[in-house]
């Protein structure tokens, strides 16, 4: 269930793209900066399914986020994301924005995450990575944390709150 009252940024405030369905819209050409995303296998939407931990990595590394992951029942990784305050209430952070509502947050990930007694989704939260990184791919992960850095550098209102 979505709360209208949430806070949001980003592509949360993109109501035309939620309501068509999912976040494929994140597949974009070009979002500038000095790469061109035509160019390269990796786009957006790779940040929310296959590499978010690498996207919360440079979240991290930029702005100091501290890095949560929700694994499913079976232990995998189902999300990475950050978290930050905002006026005293904790919010999400991965490369949709910054969102308050847990719910609407995590609902993205619901095929890979458990339900409660109560219906909600229920996925174990860590500070812990369990991931195993791979020596012979460390030059694509570099490649992919760039492509981060630059998604992050070209938005940098979608990532950050300024207070008051």
């Amino acid at each position: 269930m979505n709360n209208n009252n949430a806070f949001k940024t980003g592509y949360y405030l993109e109501e035309t793209h939620l309501e068509s369905g999912g976040f494929e819209y994140m597949e974009v050409d070009d979002i500038g900066g000095e790469l061109d995303l035509k160019s390269s296998r990796w786009n957006p939407y790779s940040f929310l399914h296959g590499h978010c931990d690498l996207f919360a990595k440079v979240l991290n590394q930029k702005f100091g986020y501290p890095i949560l992951y929700a694994y499913g029942d079976n232990g995998c990784l189902a999300h990475a994301y950050c978290i930050v305050d905002v006026n005293g209430k904790q919010c999400y952070v991965d490369v949709r924005g910054i969102c308050s509502d847990w719910d609407e947050f995590i609902s993205e990930f619901d095929d890979w995450l458990p339900i409660d007694e109560d219906g909600n989704l229920a996925p174990t939260i860590s500070s812990e990575n369990t991931l195993e990184y791979h020596d012979e791919l460390a030059d694509d992960r570099m490649d992919i944390e760039y492509i981060a850095e630059v998604i992050i550098d070209a938005q940098p209102d979608y990532y950050t709150v300024k207070c008051a």
